[in-house]
């Protein structure tokens, strides 16, 4: 039987979404490893995300962990503007309602959560202060984006990844542009799944 990934976008674009390169990328590696992935958004941005997910989406408000192997969230500024208060309140931010229950539910089942790029810092202020180790890329200067949160930075390069209690995070476009290495990173979020 094949696994079920719940995958959460945030709008179309990494400057006001989910990063398109990214989410599809994301939805080959998962085809390729024969995860069935659905995908859903917060109500407000649904029309925007729609056209990534080639209209086969759902309200967030629907998603319920029980149905659910594995959650998935790709970057993209929509994750900070859309998803979270980050952009406006850094660490301080609030989290979206649905996606804070759904990492919350995600965290106590045990179950694998994938986070791409900006990602792992939401998935950070869900879980503040629990010591996890995560990675935004390499940059030391964005090590604070993890840290300010109570989490353990971890160096990548934009082919790793970070695998710590079922939390898997790669650094997307945190790192220089190489879509091929992206994609060589999901690979092995597959393959560790």
């Amino acid at each position: 039987m094949s696994k079920k990934a719940a995958v959460i976008l945030s709008g179309c674009g990494y400057k006001e979404g989910s990063e398109i390169h990214e989410t599809v990328l994301s939805y080959l590696a998962m085809a390729e490893g024969g995860i069935e992935y659905y995908s859903y958004a917060p109500h407000a941005y649904l029309a925007a995300s729609a056209p990534i997910a080639r209209d086969k989406i759902a309200p967030l408000s629907e998603l319920q962990e029980k149905d659910y192997d594995i959650l998935w969230l790709p970057g993209g500024m929509g994750v900070a503007k859309n998803l979270s208060t980050y952009a406006k309140d850094g660490p301080k931010c609030t989290v979206d309602k649905d996606v804070h229950r759904i990492i919350e539910a995600f965290r106590k089942g045990k179950k694998p959560i994938v986070a791409i790029c900006f990602a792992p810092v939401i998935v950070a202020k869900v879980l503040e202060g629990q010591g996890i180790q995560m990675t935004v890329g390499s940059k030391r200067e964005d090590f604070h984006l993890l840290q300010d949160l109570g989490m353990k930075p971890v160096p990548c390069k934009a082919d790793e990844i970070c695998v710590d209690q079922n939390i898997y995070t790669a650094p997307g476009y945190m790192e220089p542009p190489s879509i091929a290495q992206i994609y060589a990173s999901l690979r092995k979020v597959i393959s560790r799944l």
